[in-house]
């Protein structure tokens, strides 16, 4: 008998309509059995569980299956990922994984998850399982990592080579827009650092505006350890809403302000993960001529304001006023011997 087991404190979420079908188990089996029918496969169980959900906007699932097979052959396991949106944004998605597999991504080494199917009405994605350990429990656990890094920085380096187009175009005023809005949220939870808030978006908007003129190319825009799968020789990056067309070393630098981070909030020896982010912006480079390390170290600063925007709106530690102060100091540093 063909059922479905569901997540007991799977969320309710009227901005995700992909959310009432999760409650349904039999319309959920019919149609991921309707997105498995082109590989004659047929769904007679499906646990859902929640990996990560926010409000209103997303939420991200596992969805683990039981597959009829044939021939007479035991039913067989299977995994596949559902992201649930409050908006289009996952055709948007969609479309850029096609590209990206068309574009060698999709065999060999450099890889990104295969899109099985998008449902506009109930604004589902759903994408094959994606084997791997990702890069930051390595590096949370201490391990030697380095293969990976070096991984890491040649999947960007040939993403940001492939030409792939497509996706909304992001620009540096709209980067200032959305850093007013970090300001804000940031002042909320902490009033105390708004002049050295000011001070750091005064000294990104200079140096932004000095440094215009580079060409906009495929951008992932939130590439950390979070994103980066590695089984054996293979790399596989994931979550690409917030692709777009912008300045391909915001990945770079964003990468590397986030390992320091995690080395930060971890406790871990700061020694290990400076080295590790020092050793894959060294990769990068090796790989892209013409490396501007002014742009790197704007785009540090953004960085840096984000995980502070992070701590101060999302997060919301014991330490937090330490912790946004210690970033927005690290975002102060990227400008020094420029700042009157």
């Amino acid at each position: 008998m063909a059922t479905v087991t569901a997540d007991p404190a799977l969320p309710v979420d009227p901005a995700l309509p992909g959310m009432e079908l999760l409650h349904q188990p039999a319309r959920l089996r019919e149609h991921v059995s309707r997105v498995l029918a082109g590989r004659q496969e047929r769904v007679l169980e499906a646990g859902v569980s929640v990996r990560r959900f926010v409000a209103g906007k997303r939420c991200i699932v596992d969805l683990d299956l039981t597959i009829a097979a044939a021939d007479g052959q035991p039913p067989r396991l299977r995994k596949l990922v559902a992201k649930l949106y409050n908006r289009e944004q996952g055709a948007a998605v969609y479309d850029i994984l096609q590209r990206l597999r068309e574009r060698s991504f999709s065999g060999g080494r450099w890889l990104v998850p295969e899109p099985l199917d998008y449902d506009a009405v109930s604004r589902l994605l759903i994408l094959n399982w994606s084997e791997g350990a990702l890069l930051r429990s390595s590096l949370l656990a201490g391990a030697d990592a380095r293969l990976t890094i070096q991984s890491a920085a040649e999947w960007l380096a040939r993403f940001h080579a492939s030409g792939v187009t497509g996706g909304r175009c992001y620009s540096f005023s709209r980067q200032l827009h959305t850093l007013a809005g970090w300001k804000l949220r940031i002042e909320e939870a902490h009033p105390q650092a708004g002049p050295l808030l000011i001070r750091v978006l005064r000294s990104i908007e200079e140096r932004g505006l000095a440094l215009a003129g580079w060409t906009p190319g495929p951008t992932h825009r939130d590439f950390s350890p979070d994103h980066v799968l590695s089984a054996g020789e293979e790399v596989t990056v994931l979550d690409f809403d917030e692709y777009c067309q912008y300045d391909s070393l915001f990945d770079v630098a964003h990468f590397a302000a986030h390992v320091r981070f995690l080395g930060w909030t971890s406790g871990g020896p700061a020694a290990y993960f400076d080295d590790a982010a020092d050793l894959f912006e060294a990769e990068y480079r090796a790989r892209v001529a013409g490396t501007c390390e002014a742009r790197l170290a704007l785009y540090r600063a953004v960085s840096y304001c984000k995980l502070a925007h992070i701590v101060a709106a999302v997060k919301r530690p014991p330490d937090l006023k330490e912790m946004v102060d210690c970033l927005l100091g690290k975002a102060l540093q990227q400008f020094q011997g420029e700042l009157k």
